[in-house]
């Protein structure tokens, strides 16, 4: 069986920047052996696999189907090399630019049905804007921080701001710097009872241009409001080089610490990465808006 592959960088303008993704595009979905097969020798921090789903479809549990304004579904799946996971932004995003840059998407919204819900994405003028769930984060006292998480962030404890749980843990640092210079042992981190490891500061934009070793990069970052770095062993990713679902929380995280909805962030990985985010409250539910680029890497065909 041939299959086509594409690979794009996420949350950036160049190539060699951002987060890179497999999409693989289905007819039908292989076991789950195969597709974690697949993902684990892509060794990408996600491959994403993909499945239009027919608008007489009565068999998925989402009435997602095309309708009156061209907008389109797609059943939507992420793997990481070890394992299957609930959300991913940056393969989300990928996702979108494959489907509007090579798979002859002509409307301007696309729905995937998810193991997190339905996620929206439209394609704006200068990139793409996903609709996510926000993810709430619960302060904790020092005494309620284990002792691992502590550890493994090989740091001065004075240097710590807050703690605070959600899907991820989410470690406030006193400075930009103080972030950039983090150097953690993520052994520490593979029990903890969380996906992964948040460490975040506000931005004080100094040193924030793009990787030096791009050609170009969008300047939009040159007044970012926060940085993170983000970490996954349990995973199978180290550090990540940019993550859109920590950004869900993040996002409200930093909406309340710094009163304003709208932010600039920064992922200070070496590849970088750069996003737009919006807390977008209603009656009943809080949800974030990530706003970012992707550009293409590879099309290429698999054989298995």
């Amino acid at each position: 069986m041939n299959l086509t592959i594409y690979q794009a960088d996420a949350f950036t303008d160049h190539v060699f920047g951002g987060n890179p993704a497999a999409v693989i595009p289905l007819e039908s979905w292989l076991d789950d052996a195969t597709l974690q097969a697949i993902a684990s020798e892509n060794n990408l921090s996600e491959t994403a696999f993909i499945i239009a789903i027919d608008a007489s479809d009565t068999t998925t549990e989402n009435d997602v189907g095309p309708d009156e304004n061209g907008h389109l579904a797609y059943e939507l799946r992420w793997f990481t090399p070890v394992s299957e996971v609930a959300m991913c932004g940056h393969a989300t995003l990928a996702t979108a630019h494959v489907l509007f840059t090579h798979l002859g998407i002509n409307g301007s919204q696309i729905e995937f049905v998810t193991k997190s819900g339905t996620l929206t994405v439209e394609k704006l003028n200068d990139g793409y804007s996903m609709d996510f769930p926000a993810v709430p984060s619960q302060l904790l006292k020092m005494a309620e921080v284990p002792n691992a998480l502590i550890e493994g962030l090989n740091i001065n404890v004075n240097r710590i701001i807050n703690v605070s749980l959600g899907t991820d843990y989410l470690v406030e640092l006193v400075s930009q710097a103080d972030v950039k210079a983090v150097t953690p042992k993520i052994t520490h981190w593979q029990n903890l009872n969380a996906r992964g490891v948040i460490i975040t500061a506000q931005a004080d934009n100094a040193n924030l241009d793009a990787n030096p070793d791009a050609k170009t990069d969008n300047k939009s970052d040159a007044k970012a409001d926060v940085v993170s770095r983000c970490f996954y062993p349990k995973e199978g990713v180290a550090e990540d080089p940019v993550t859109g679902s920590a950004h869900c929380q993040l996002t409200p995280y930093w909406a309340a610490e710094l009163g304003k909805n709208k932010l600039t962030a920064v992922q200070l990985s070496k590849r970088r990465g750069y996003l737009h985010c919006e807390l977008v409250k209603s009656e009943n539910s809080e949800r974030v808006k990530l706003i970012g680029n992707a550009v293409d890497y590879m099309v290429g065909q698999i054989t298995i």
